[in-house]
This record gives structure tokens, sequence and C-alpha cells, in this order.
């Protein structure tokens, strides 16, 4: 992409002799340019990381699991951590990416100027993420421009194996800062590698009054070539050469439903999405299960639903359980 440069991990490889960087940047990096030039060490040699089943948490909180670094691998990102400088109200916000097409997508580069109704795409409202009465988590209205935000998002647990990777990441604080009454917000992932298959759990609790969730996915259709669509049973994404095919399960009644952004205006189209809406509740428990091929007659079977005080599953031939946030895998 012509937004990227090879420059930095071409100087990180020549200063360091780190091989990854070097090979970072002659295959992922984009662009090259003078700096690429001046800074290549060719004595560096490159090396690319091997492609398996891997989570990565970071020291700021930020997750990741794939399955390599090709078009083709599974990719799941979840942004957890704390607020930083130029950022997005983003937290717990999913990405989704397999079998070369971003699946639930970052949609729009929103605007810098405050004054542009398209700025509330930094908004949650504007991400993968979760509304509460319509709402999203605390950030600031822009009127100092792109500073960080007082919202802050931890991960609480994970672990993984060859065969799953499995995260809790608590985003109650900065929902609580816009509304008090708001308990507990967490977004649990599970990710079966091999399937594929990811799972999002999304708790949330309020101490006095109902409120409604939403849980929103955004589709990607720069190229109008993404087909979404919803029932009361889940939704799809199509996207060239891959579908996704979500179903959901709750404890109390959800609706899915298309909508746009209506702030965009024309470019709404680029960046549909799928709410899952709660009725209101003042505890919610709503599991997405996803299952994914390059093909809808290959798509790993999902059965199961409700069982005593969770929800049970069989996910191509995979067990689960899910109570409360946990998500428990075998």
């Amino acid at each position: 992409h012509s937004a990227k440069r090879t420059g930095l991990a071409t100087w990180i490889a020549g200063e360091t002799g780190n091989t990854l960087a070097q090979g970072f940047a002659q295959k992922f990096g984009g662009k090259r340019d003078l700096w690429s030039a001046l800074w290549f060490d060719e004595r560096v040699p490159a090396e690319l990381p091997p492609n398996r089943n891997k989570l990565w948490v970071s020291e700021l909180d930020r997750v990741v699991a794939r399955t390599g670094y090709d078009a083709e691998h599974l990719v799941v990102a979840l942004r957890s951590g704390p607020p930083a400088n130029h950022e997005h109200g983003d937290r717990n916000s999913l990405i989704l990416k397999c079998f070369g097409q971003e699946l639930i997508t970052d949609p729009l580069r929103p605007a810098y100027s405050y004054s542009d109704p398209a700025w509330r795409m930094r908004l949650t409202e504007g991400h993968s993420g979760v509304l509460i009465d319509g709402h999203g988590h605390e950030h600031h209205n822009g009127v100092e421009g792109t500073n960080a935000s007082s919202s802050f998002a931890r991960v609480v647990s994970h672990d993984s194996n060859d065969a799953f990777a499995r995260v809790v990441s608590d985003a109650s604080q900065p929902y609580r800062l816009v509304d008090t009454d708001i308990k507990l917000v967490r977004r649990s992932l599970g990710v079966l590698y091999n399937l594929p298959a990811v799972i999002v759990v999304d708790r949330i609790t309020k101490w006095q009054g109902a409120s409604s969730v939403q849980a929103r996915f955004f589709g990607y259709n720069w190229d109008d070539q993404l087909g979404l669509s919803a029932d009361e049973g889940g939704f799809m994404i199509r996207r060239p050469g891959s579908v996704l095919k979500a179903q959901v399960y709750a404890n109390t009644p959800v609706a899915c439903a298309t909508g746009e952004m209506d702030i965009l205006g024309e470019r709404a189209s680029i960046h549909p999405f799928v709410d899952v809406k709660s009725d209101p509740t003042t505890d919610l428990t709503l599991v997405t299960i996803m299952a994914l091929a390059e093909n809808a007659s290959d798509l790993p079977m999902v059965t199961g639903g409700a069982d005593g005080s969770g929800f049970a599953f069989t996910i191509g031939g995979q067990r689960m359980r899910v109570v409360g946030e946990d998500i428990q895998f075998g």
C-alpha cells in the first residue's frame, strides 16, 4: 500500500541486525523510497516468522491471534489496552481477516476536524465494538484535536495452545465514565485456529437500570463486493472467496439487523454494519459464534444453545461451553 514505507523496518534491521525486520521490510513493508535505499544494509539476512498458530498479547494489551503471515491466513485482533495519542474510541473492538479478505473491519479513516460530522467515526459507534443504550465508551469531543482519551481496557486473562486461543478484556472503566450505572463490560475472544471459527462473548451488567446493548460488526465494502445480510438467528458476511456465518445466542432476546452510518452521506454504503441488539436488561451474556470458510458449503457446523447456567456448543466437532464471560474448550 502506498501509505506504507519500508524505510523504518530497513533502519531497524541496519541498526540492530534484526533479521525479522529485514524480512518484514522486503515482503510486507510496502512502498520502497529513498530512505529504504539509504538505510538498507545488505549484510543483514532477511527472515520471516514461521507460519503457525499463535496468540500475541503485548505489554500494552493489544491482542492478535493468527495462523500465519500470508494473505490466506486467519488474523483476529482485539483492541484492549490504555489510551494513546491520535487514538479512537475503540476499546474491545474487533478486526477479523481470513482467506485474503477483511471480514470484520475497522472502517473509515475519520475526519480530523471535530466540525465534520464524520468525526463520529472515531467514536465507538464507528468500530466493531459494543454500544449501550446507543452510546459507546468515553472519548473526547475533538475540540483539542486527536489527543488521548481517559479510556483504559485491560486484558484480565489469556491462554492458548496449538488448537485455540482465549482472551478476556475488561472495558468497564471507559463505559462507566459515560454511565455510572454500568457495572461490567467485558469481551471474551475465543479462536479455533484450524476450523476456523471465532467466538465473541459480550458480558454486560448494570447496577440498577435496564439497558439495550448493541454488538456492532462492520463489513468491508470499498470495492462494492460485500454481501451483508441478517436474520433473527445471526448474520452472514460474504466477500470474494470467503464467507463468515455468525449465529447469536443470549440470555435475553436479541435481534440482528444491517445498517449504515447516516453521518457519511454517499460514503455510507462503503461502511455497512450488522447490529446484534438486545432487549433492555441488567444482565446480558451475548455469544456470537462465527464460522469461516472459502465457500458456504464448507462452513463448520454449529449446534447447541442455552445449557443450564450457560451455553454449550459443538463447532465443527469441537465442544465448548460459555459460562458468564468464560469460554471453555474441550
